[in-house]
């Protein structure tokens, strides 16, 4: 370890404002307070006292060593020192100035002047003067304009050039003739009954697709007995898909006459379906005696025969009219019907038969409209009024009437 002097001839002092740094003295910063390793080297600054070892006599070599080292780390230690503590020094000087230099900018900037109330009164009143004669000044231009011109588009052209070129272009609007609608002769609606009679028929030829558990039979209707209708007679919306699903019951039926007469149009399609569920009714299998083909068939023709009935009723054209009968559970059937073709709206009745063989209840209706991926309309059939039947009243007989004074009678002489 190098020895300290006893003197502090060569002991550097570090002053701000010439004024020593010590514990006793603090800082216009907070660094020393807030930071250790600032305030230990400036104390090691102000009380180290080996900095400078020329001064003093060195005993032994080992000494000498200790000492040259210590000497050159107390050199980098006080450079360091020196160099951060021009930098506080530099910045609290431009802390300073800027501090200076706000507050001559702020003396500088000139004062509000004081206005009493007579002055802004006085001042408001020239203002309104001077805005009361450019105003007068208009005017008296404006009345010039009026008399000097001889109509009123000169004086909108001098007033305002663009109003009266927008005004001029507006009074000339081309008009465009719009395209008339078809009429009616040029549909097929127009045409006369003959026409009519000739394509309000089904198709001779139906095709049909059997498959192990379901029989589709597709014919049209209103497009007469080759199922091709005429282009000029096509309708040219895009046709939508309705099916139907009926068990021959009367709400079924009602479901089927109310999508043909309220929801189809010219070149729509009707699918009917009907399931028969032959694992729940074994009673009702046993008693008809039908294998599953013998029943399809059977039911298939039941059901283009109702379809037809209710379809020749209807005065629509080019209508595609496909019937399926399947076997299986009525939900998960219809069901996967459902996701097989891209129908508009799937349309059931609101209750079944209520019989044994049910094939439409209304747990059916109620499983569709939670389950189906597509529109589900539930149609309940309206209910007829019944008629109250008058009984008549029996009237007393004449002579009655006048005994009790009801009636009276005029004798003429």
């Amino acid at each position: 370890m190098s020895k300290k002097s006893n003197t502090n001839e060569h002991v550097p002092t570090v002053s701000i404002n010439n004024v020593p740094i010590m514990s006793a003295i603090p800082l216009t910063t907070e660094e020393p307070v807030r930071r250790p390793w600032l305030k230990t080297e400036l104390e090691e600054l102000n009380n180290d006292s080996a900095t400078y070892p020329e001064d003093e006599n060195i005993a032994d070599e080992d000494d000498d060593t200790s000492d040259a080292s210590d000497s050159a780390d107390s050199d980098e230690d006080s450079i360091t020192g020196q160099n951060k503590i021009k930098n506080i020094i530099a910045a609290e000087k431009e802390e300073e100035n800027d501090a200076e230099e706000s507050v001559v900018t702020k003396q500088e900037s000139p004062k509000q002047e004081d206005f009493s109330g007579g002055d802004m009164m006085a001042c408001l009143s020239r203002e309104m003067t001077d805005y009361q004669e450019k105003q007068d000044i208009m005017t008296n231009e404006y009345e010039k304009k009026v008399l000097q011109a001889e109509s009123e588009d000169e004086l909108l052209q001098e007033s305002d050039p663009d109003l009266s070129r927008r005004t001029e272009s507006n009074r000339h609007i081309p008009y465009e003739d719009i395209a008339k609608p078809p009429q009616r002769s040029d549909t097929i609606h127009g045409q006369n009954d003959q026409i009519h009679r000739d394509l309000l028929v089904f198709s001779e030829n139906p095709t049909a697709i059997e498959e192990p558990t379901k029989l589709s039979v597709v014919q049209y209707y209103g497009a007469g007995k080759s199922g091709v209708l005429p282009a000029a007679y096509r309708s040219k919306r895009k046709p939508k898909s309705y099916l139907v699903a009926c068990d021959f019951s009367k709400e079924s039926l009602y479901a089927i006459e109310w999508t043909m007469g309220t929801m189809m149009r010219d070149g729509d399609e009707l699918h009917i379906a009907t399931v028969a569920n032959r694992d729940d009714n074994p009673d009702v299998v046993k008693a008809t005696g039908l294998d599953p083909t013998g029943e399809l068939h059977a039911t298939s023709d039941a059901l283009i025969k109702e379809a037809k009935k209710l379809l020749g009723q209807m005065m629509l054209f080019n209508i595609k009219l496909v019937t399926h009968a399947m076997i299986g559970r009525v939900k998960d059937v219809l069901k996967s019907l459902t996701r097989e073709h891209n129908y508009t709206m799937l349309i059931c009745g609101s209750r079944g038969r209520g019989s044994v063989r049910t094939l439409l209840m209304g747990s059916v209706s109620t499983y569709l409209v939670h389950k189906s991926i597509i529109p589900v309309a539930v149609i309940r059939r309206q209910k007829k009024k019944k008629r109250v039947k008058h009984q008549p009243v029996e009237a007393h007989s004449l002579s009655e009437s006048v005994k009790s004074g009801h009636l009276h009678v005029d004798e003429l002489s």
